[in-house]
């Protein structure tokens, strides 16, 4: 039997961006971005971590009307099923 082929890191980051695009296509985000990629320390996922502009009502963003947001969507190395995204936080 065959083995699968592992998803590469190009490949990963796409089908992250893809996702991301579908299930936030009516947000309004603006310049999304791949900021950071890692395999998981078990070897079985890439870690994608993506930026993007989230409009905000928040008054220490109120020259930008925008804050930078992040999400890092977890994607099978085996599959490449998106199986978690999260908020990503600083601090």
């Amino acid at each position: 039997m065959k083995e699968k082929p592992i998803v590469d890191l190009k490949e990963a980051a796409q089908k992250a961006l893809d996702h991301f695009y579908h299930v936030s296509k009516d947000a309004g985000y603006q310049n999304v971005a791949i900021e950071e990629i890692e395999k998981s320390e078990n070897g079985e996922f890439w870690n994608v971590t993506i930026g993007y502009d989230a409009p905000t009502t928040d008054s220490v963003y109120s020259l930008s009307a925008t804050a930078r947001r992040f999400k890092i969507l977890k994607v099978d190395i085996l599959t490449e099923e998106v199986v978690s995204m999260k908020i990503r936080t600083f601090g």
